[in-house]
């Protein structure tokens, strides 16, 4: 049997300042630094009755968005079994400078809706996780922790485990109107920070890591700025992670392997031993793509990492699958994501290579529209493609009905991940796909298409356009990357108008961040709404120009008529269609295309349009139009 010395555990924690991540950082030995895609991180040694824990530290700014990104990434590269957020808060009820709050649930006290008189607040509610709960109700009764404060702590803290809030702002003063809101609204509030929220969204997405908040009361509102200045922020830090430390020393380090694990919902994991054996997952070295399929840029937003899990789940599953699909309008970054998916599929060695191939013809730049290939892809040419990369150059020569069982024989032999990058542009591209079937045997197909494949074995997945809070973290990462800080400056008011304006698609989010950075975004936004560029055509043209008659007059009389969703009733009684099985085929091609968004409100089904297509048909359709005709 393996002694509890041996035991090895992962965890996280996270900060937003300074003298937190010192706090932090002063339970830690053996320190090493680690990066992943850019990011800076320390990981040292916690020793414990229990066994060894290997913790990762960073420290996020302040702020939901960036502690939700943060977060989300380190999961992505240390495969933690715990995530602890520990930090300073403001004292709201009960608590005094220096005392530990430890929430069972957060309060995103900003969500609501603002109109000309009020406030309507729209409850917001994250929790953490019942286990971590649990053991911090015990250790708060027991006297224990108190013995891992380093340095002067003052009085006695006490621990308090309850709701806290949080928010985008600071609060100095009880008597400000954001006090008093939250004295109203939500009364049983604690404390109040900053980042606990957007931390506990992205941590709800990883639904086999639990997570904690753990807060030290550094000041009481009214006298935030004589707290400051007497230095009670280092003493509410090491307060609060001299208990983050009794709660993980009161933990079980799971058993580190080399082998992929199964945690006890029988999910797989990777220990932590794991990450730090596979060079591959350490330093995060770049995967070989095909050389085609385009590295575009991924940020691990919270919606979207829920996705890629579903996704390589799937994979996983011997029995899954043959093929997925990722569909969706121009612009929303399924190639991105599609590229991400393999990334990860090979890091964790679900395949061999990636193999496979581009039909994007053209592609987008701030320039405008760029002819990137002229030829179109077909089925024994993508075979071709596929063989030349598996160096297999010989297959390419022979004739069509032995470069078949050629190329089966390679696929099933070995587990390759086939990668098919805008399969719309595909001539038959249907046809293609139910050909891939009877190749693919132990190999998978991950497929982006502007179109939707209906085959019984392929599982789809639409993208849509990012939330609020996606959006807001896209726009700020792309500043990063660019090195840009024109935006930063800009109010959240005007942020959350980039976001509506662009309905989230992370190419148009792109374009605005970029000419941004030289006009004024006022300017910007106008011109994306009249289609003073090139991106609507991009996007929108050749689906456009594939439209049966009555389906067009559909997405323009929704586009100009329908502001939310109409029902297929309403749809049916404007005599667009003459008949209801013409109707049936026009709605069903404008949802094939990603042009019509399915709801189901109330058990019945509503059809909707993303924001960039209807700026579309309010602007430059109007032109295409005449150009056609």
């Amino acid at each position: 049997m393996q002694s509890s010395r041996n035991k090895q555990g992962s965890a996280i924690i996270l900060t937003a300042l300074p003298v937190e991540y010192e706090a932090v950082r002063a339970h830690l030995s053996e320190w090493q630094e680690r990066e992943y895609r850019g990011t800076l991180y320390e990981q040292g040694i916690f020793s414990t009755q229990g066994g060894i824990w290997e913790v990762g530290i960073a420290q996020a700014g302040a702020g939901n968005i960036t502690a939700a990104f943060e977060i989300e990434r380190a999961i992505a590269y240390f495969q933690p079994r715990v995530v602890l957020f520990v930090g300073v808060a403001g004292g709201l009820k009960d608590v005094g400078v220096g005392d530990v709050v430890v929430a069972t649930k957060v309060y995103g006290h900003e969500a609501g809706k603002a109109d000309r008189e009020r406030f309507l607040p729209r409850p917001d509610v994250g929790e953490s996780s019942y286990r971590l709960v649990q053991r911090a109700q015990a250790e708060a009764r027991k006297p224990d922790w108190l013995q891992r404060i380093r340095g002067r702590s003052g009085p006695t803290p006490r621990v308090f485990v309850g709701p806290i809030a949080s928010g985008e702002k600071v609060i100095a003063a009880t008597r400000s109107e954001t006090s008093r809101f939250l004295q109203a609204m939500y009364s049983d509030a604690l404390a109040v920070e900053m980042e606990a929220r957007g931390f506990l969204k992205a941590t709800h997405a990883n639904e086999h890591t639990q997570a904690l908040i753990i807060r030290g009361i550094s000041d009481l509102l009214d006298g935030k700025s004589r707290a400051d200045a007497s230095s009670t922020q280092e003493m509410a830090a090491r307060h609060a992670s001299a208990f983050a430390f009794q709660i993980l020393a009161r933990l079980d380090p799971p058993t580190a392997s080399l082998d992929t694990g199964r945690d006890d919902q029988g999910a797989a994991i990777f220990s932590t031993k794991q990450v730090h054996q596979n060079p591959t997952l350490e330093r995060a070295s770049p995967i070989a793509l095909p050389p085609h399929i385009p590295d575009e840029p991924y940020f691990p937003l919270p919606g979207r990492e829920a996705q890629l899990r579903q996704l390589l789940t799937a994979l996983r599953d011997p029995l899954g699958s043959p093929a997925i699909v990722i569909d969706g309008l121009g612009g929303l970054g399924k190639t991105a994501f599609a590229v991400e998916l393999a990334r990860r599929a090979l890091q964790q060695q679900l395949f061999e290579k990636a193999v496979g191939d581009s039909a994007k013809q053209e592609q987008f730049t701030n320039e405008g529209i760029v002819r990137i290939n002229e030829a179109t892809l077909d089925f024994l040419a993508l075979l071709d493609t596929i063989a030349r990369q598996l160096d297999h150059w010989e297959i390419a020569t022979l004739r069509p009905e032995e470069k078949l069982v050629r190329m089966a024989q390679l696929l099933r032999q070995h587990r390759h991940l086939l990668l098919i990058d805008n399969l719309e542009s595909v001539d038959n591209a249907q046809k293609l796909v139910a050909d891939l079937r009877g190749f693919l045997g132990s190999s998978r197909a991950l497929i982006t298409s502007r179109q939707k494949v209906r085959h019984d074995f392929v599982l789809p997945l639409s993208l849509r356009g990012l939330d609020q809070e996606d959006a807001l973290f896209f726009i700020e990462r792309d500043l990063q990357q660019r090195g840009g800080d024109q935006l930063l400056q800009a109010s959240r008011e005007k942020l959350i108008e980039i976001c509506q304006v662009t309905g989230g698609a992370p190419l148009a989010l792109k374009l605005v961040v970029a000419q941004a950075m030289f006009l004024d975004i006022n300017i910007v936004l106008q011109q994306l709404k009249l289609a003073s560029d090139n991106i609507y055509p991009f996007i929108f043209r050749q689906s456009w120009e594939q439209l049966s008659f009555t389906a067009q007059l559909i997405l323009i009389y929704i586009g100009r008529t329908v502001t939310t969703t109409v029902s297929w009733e309403e749809l049916d009684g404007i005599g667009i269609a003459k008949q209801e099985r013409e109707l049936r085929a026009a709605v069903s091609q404008l949802v094939d295309y990603s042009l019509l968004d399915v709801y189901t409100s109330a058990g019945q089904v509503r059809y909707g349009i993303h924001q960039l297509t209807r700026q579309f048909i309010n602007s430059d359709l109007p032109k295409l139009w005449e150009a056609q005709a």
